[in-house]
């Protein structure tokens, strides 16, 4: 099973997140970035921009729910009645 975790720690996460995968990229040459083990295989570059751009679209529709959702707080445990 996946591990969980609150909103709030994903939130605080992104930034260091960005600056781990910034600090590990940025000695990288455009031809190591670009580099591919096989024609059939991506480069670095091409994982990287594939995550940008997932995260882009997800991302602004995930805080839209987010900040949209009721709040769950002081509401009584669910209870299923068959």
């Amino acid at each position: 099973m996946l591990p969980t975790y609150p909103i709030d720690y994903v939130r605080e996460e992104i930034p260091h997140i960005r600056e781990f995968v910034q600090s590990e990229l940025a000695p990288l040459s455009t031809e190591q970035l670009n580099w591919q083990p096989s024609r059939k295989e991506w480069s670095v570059g091409q994982c990287l921009d594939h995550l940008l751009k997932a995260n882009r679209s997800y991302s602004q529709v995930i805080e839209q729910k987010l900040t949209s959702a009721p709040s769950i707080e002081n509401q009584k445990p669910f209870n299923y009645l068959p």
